[in-house]
């Protein structure tokens, strides 16, 4: 089983803000643009897709055929179609050969499974030579509030119940994955998980506040010049190579 509560994340009856939804990838299509040019053959894989939207939303954006997997999807409702394909699976024992991908999709995930580094050992099997994982999740160090900006349609009375929640974790030691908070990972947590898989590890979290929230690149630069940064980004984003 690769997710502590089945009904986070995407999974559950959650809703998705397709608005969000497609902004979020369209400038992540921008981002990719330096590190993976897409041709003809390559195939992404979506790790953890929830429902499906963003497989959907995925490949309207890319152009390229797209699988996505996750534990939270009935088995007797595998949807699959010339460029769609949706399967029940475990992280942890995903059902394809070595070398199946071009491209995998891993966003705000790997905070939900049990087992994050053999997760990350299993998207490293399937990975194919010089290519590339995009992969998000929260700053395990942020103070900012969270799901202001979220995929998932939540009311304000809900986002101020979850910080309350996040901050009380925070304040008596609790707020880490293993005990359901959904805390993600600080930078130097995931460098030390990840480089026992990955050869290349960079960092994009900057780029990604550049195109996803433009009118806070020079409040991010100023924190950084404080050197306090590192507690204001909600989230940690990573390109991840063989």
């Amino acid at each position: 089983m690769n997710t502590i509560k089945q009904n986070n994340g995407f999974a559950g009856d959650q809703k998705i803000n397709r608005q969000i939804l497609y902004k979020k990838i369209g400038n992540l299509k921008k981002l990719l643009s330096k590190y993976l040019i897409f041709e003809e053959n390559d195939r992404a894989l979506i790790a953890g897709c929830g429902k499906g939207d963003e497989a959907f939303i995925l490949h309207e954006t890319l152009s390229i055929p797209i699988v996505g997997i996750d534990i939270s999807l009935p088995k007797e409702n595998k949807i699959k179609t010339n460029n769609i394909e949706l399967l029940k699976s475990d992280l942890n024992a995903i059902p394809f050969p070595d070398n199946s991908f071009s491209f995998i999709y891993c966003y705000h995930v790997l905070e939900h499974v049990e087992t994050p580094s053999n997760v990350l050992k299993e998207l490293h099997r399937i990975l194919q030579k010089n290519k590339i994982i995009f992969i998000g999740f929260p700053n395990r160090l942020r103070i900012t509030p969270s799901y202001l900006n979220s995929n998932l349609k939540k009311g304000l009375l809900n986002i101020i119940k979850q910080n309350g929640k996040d901050y009380w974790k925070k304040i008596t030691g609790k707020f880490k994955n293993e005990l359901g908070a959904h805390a993600g990972f600080s930078e130097k947590e995931f460098i030390i998980m990840a480089e026992k898989h990955f050869q290349t590890i960079i960092p994009i979290r900057k780029e990604w506040i550049k195109f996803q929230y433009p009118k806070y690149r020079v409040l991010f630069s100023f924190l950084s010049i404080l050197g306090i940064a590192n507690y204001f980004y909600p989230s940690n984003y990573y390109i991840l190579k063989k």
